[in-house]
């Protein structure tokens, strides 16, 4: 499976954690799932830049492991500061209309997906991130 694949695969497990029907709602499902994509990797090129002093020399298999943990240990803590910023990336992605509708159900999604987070998928979004 290429890094596509699995970035659209966990793009789909944060739909179905948010419990949201795509059967409902056909073209706005690509958009949702599109959206999502563009919210998982802001968040891991964030993550990225907040410690590129300790991942620079780094390769990528110790970074795909490094962001893991952080993002597993993020979303575990599950902190006010943690879901603020969340929430503000998620509000940067979506329309007005959009945030008011799915907007905590994303934010409460994507932490529940980060905390079960592989290292696969972690090192897909790691590649993919790349050429973002």
């Amino acid at each position: 499976m290429n890094n596509k694949e699995i970035v659209e695969n966990l793009t789909k497990k944060i739909c179905n954690n948010m419990d949201y029907d795509p059967e409902k709602d056909k073209a706005g499902s690509i958009l949702v799932i599109l959206a999502l994509t563009g919210i998982v990797l802001s968040l891991i090129r964030i993550i990225q830049e907040c410690n590129s002093n300790k991942i620079s020399n780094m390769s990528d298999e110790e970074q795909a492991k490094f962001l893991n943990d952080r993002i597993v240990k993020l979303c575990t803590k599950n902190t006010w500061i943690s879901k603020w910023r969340l929430n503000k990336i998620v509000k940067n992605n979506l329309s007005p209309a959009d945030y008011k509708f799915i907007g905590k159900k994303v934010t409460d999604a994507i932490i529940k997906t980060g905390k079960d987070l592989e290292y696969q998928e972690c090192y897909a979004l790691l590649g993919e991130s790349k050429n973002v």
